[in-house]
């Protein structure tokens, strides 16, 4: 139980960690990268991505610390997360899909692959037997 927990909350990061690439991307760029001359804001999404994803990860440990200043950075993160996840879901909507239903799932499905993160964490420091 607990190793089938952590491949699907780590599926759920990877995935959480695309859609804020693709929605960072989007953000900046207005549509996905194309060419090369693009690098330089691939190299940016890219290490935004990594610490935005960092953040999460360790949001357990973030709340057991003592000092409170950590939390607004980690409330920016998941915020920022959350926004960009959104965009990046977004992505995929076809403009065939009935768009109340679409724009609803990518809504619901973004909160819980934003919370896959945390959620690896906390199930890899209280192990479930």
């Amino acid at each position: 139980m607990q190793q089938l927990l952590q491949v699907l909350f780590f599926a759920g990061m990877i995935g959480d960690a695309y859609t804020t690439f693709f929605g960072l991307l989007a953000a900046l760029n207005g549509q996905t990268a194309n060419s090369s001359e693009d690098i330089g804001v691939l190299i940016f999404v890219g290490l935004a991505t990594g610490v935005i994803t960092g953040f999460n990860i360790f949001t357990i440990d973030i709340f057991e610390r003592k000092a409170k200043i950590i939390w607004g950075f980690w409330l920016l993160a998941v915020i920022v997360d959350f926004i960009t996840s959104l965009l990046g879901g977004f992505g995929f909507i076809k403009p065939e899909a009935n768009q109340i239903i679409a724009y609803g799932l990518v809504f619901l499905i973004t909160i819980f692959m934003s919370s896959s993160p945390g959620m690896l964490r906390y199930i890899l420091k209280n192990p479930i037997y």
